[in-house]
């Protein structure tokens, strides 16, 4: 299995900047070559005039005068040449750059060329049905999720079984999606857990808050620079009384951290976090979008010091984070989930690393192959990360998170918040002039009988 990594210090970010740097540099060295040259050829030719009385001084003038012809046809060509060396830098910095875009733009599976949000969960299912066979009960179940009103006749049973999405309207008003209920957390719990300290431990970090209806996991990492905290949060999760199912799913896709961030602090304090201490966000599938999200989070960011965001297998492709944020990101080439955003491209930059696998990961096919089949498992991206594990641009990560140290792990139970259902109205109805004399009527009587 062969590896792909974009972004970190050889991203075109880096590498236009350098080299527009230098076509700065090479732009200013040839708009001063030709003037200095002018300028110190007219300065000597008004020096004649003051040495005609002196044979040998005239003989040494006329030598200057020579060489400083040289030195000005010279300064001109380097004007010329540094002219267009800039000029190059400038176009091979847009040739670079459209060369990434374009490796990057190559969206693996059924996600490809879809809108984000319900609308894209929506079709993004619908191809899975088409191009994962294995996934198709499932994928009707999640289908089904979206109400009755979007689903054929057969899949109604489905549907009533799967709230999932609360979709109102019609199947044509699908972006007016009822947000799902806000989270609530319960104690931290202390409770054995990996060390963050790998790639490797990250996942396995992502693999247990996904156990049972999912939860947060907050490790506290122990340096010598003070504690550190991961706070990862699970994946998509369809049991009973989860509160990561796919209405939550769409909203990550929409890129909404609302209903999420509060619990996250919560979470944070529940385990110990203080005000202005350094967290690392992790997170798998949706918990990987969450995270991204989440760096962006007013709420988080005004309490914590958000450090940095990794993910894997996540949709993350639309999200932008603030900068600063040193954001790592594992992809596997056969894996659908990533391009479910519908995303063009993937950004990367200074701060912002992609590793795709190049080749087929060979996942392990044992047991039940989950909704999105073998390649979007953990153990997929624990290959993965065994290859990008020792890449210089990685370790500079994992350097800049510092999470060398001990660690901690707390579980946060996590619940949906019960919303009780709204009574409608019922509409008024007009009354004629009649009717209304009539209701006058009735009710003076009754004022006259609580007399």
């Amino acid at each position: 299995m062969t590896i792909a990594l974009y972004g970190g210090s050889t991203s075109a970010e880096v590498i236009t900047e350098q080299m527009l740097e230098c076509a700065g540099r090479a732009g200013e060295i040839s708009r001063i070559a030709g003037p200095a040259a002018r300028l110190a050829w007219f300065g000597w030719m008004s020096s004649f005039s003051h040495a005609a009385s002196s044979p040998a001084l005239f003989a040494l003038l006329v030598d200057l005068e020579r060489e400083l012809l040289t030195m000005r046809h010279a300064c001109a060509r380097m004007e010329g040449e540094f002219l267009r060396l800039g000029l190059e830098l400038r176009l091979a910095a847009a040739r670079y750059a459209a060369a990434e875009r374009k490796a990057l733009s190559s969206v693996a599976g059924a996600g490809s060329a879809l809108p984000g949000g319900a609308p894209g969960l929506l079709a993004y299912l619908l191809r899975l049905a088409i191009h994962r066979p294995a996934g198709i009960q499932g994928t009707a179940t999640a289908i089904g999720g979206l109400g009755s009103l979007l689903v054929p006749e057969p899949l109604a049973p489905v549907a009533q079984s799967n709230p999932g999405l609360l979709v109102e309207g019609t199947a044509w008003a699908l972006d007016t999606v009822v947000p799902p209920p806000p989270i609530l957390t319960e104690a931290a719990r202390k409770e054995a857990g990996p060390s963050p300290s790998t790639l490797g431990g990250l996942l396995d970090l992502q693999a247990q808050a996904a156990r049972g209806p999912g939860a947060f996991l907050v490790t506290r990492v122990d340096g010598p620079d003070g504690p550190t905290w991961v706070l990862t949060v699970p994946s998509t999760n369809m049991e009973g009384g989860s509160a990561w199912g796919l209405h939550r799913l769409a909203d990550a896709l929409n890129g909404n951290a609302a209903t999420v961030a509060p619990a996250a602090v919560n979470a944070l304090r529940a385990a110990g976090a203080k005000d202005g201490d350094p967290v690392l966000l992790n997170g798998h599938s949706q918990g990987g979008r969450h995270a991204l999200n989440l760096a962006g989070s007013e709420l988080l960011r005004r309490h914590f010091e958000v450090r940095g965001a990794f993910t894997a297998g996540a949709p993350a492709g639309k999200q932008a984070v603030p900068a600063g944020v040193k954001v790592l990101s594992l992809e596997d080439a056969d894996d659908t989930v990533p391009g479910m955003d519908g995303r063009v491209e993937a950004p990367v930059g200074r701060d912002r690393i992609l590793v795709r696998s190049a080749s087929e990961a060979t996942p392990d096919h044992q047991g039940d192959p989950g909704f999105f089949g073998y390649e979007h498992r953990i153990g997929t991206y624990q290959v993965i990360a065994a290859e990008a594990q020792e890449r210089p641009e990685v370790t500079d990560v994992m350097l800049a998170w510092k999470l060398g140290g001990t660690a901690t792990t707390y579980r946060v139970a996590t619940t949906p918040m019960k919303i009780l259902p709204r009574v409608p109205r019922l509409p008024s109805l007009p009354l004629s002039p009649a009717s209304r004399a009539a209701a006058r009527g009735r009710a003076a009587g009754m004022r006259a009988g609580r007399r």
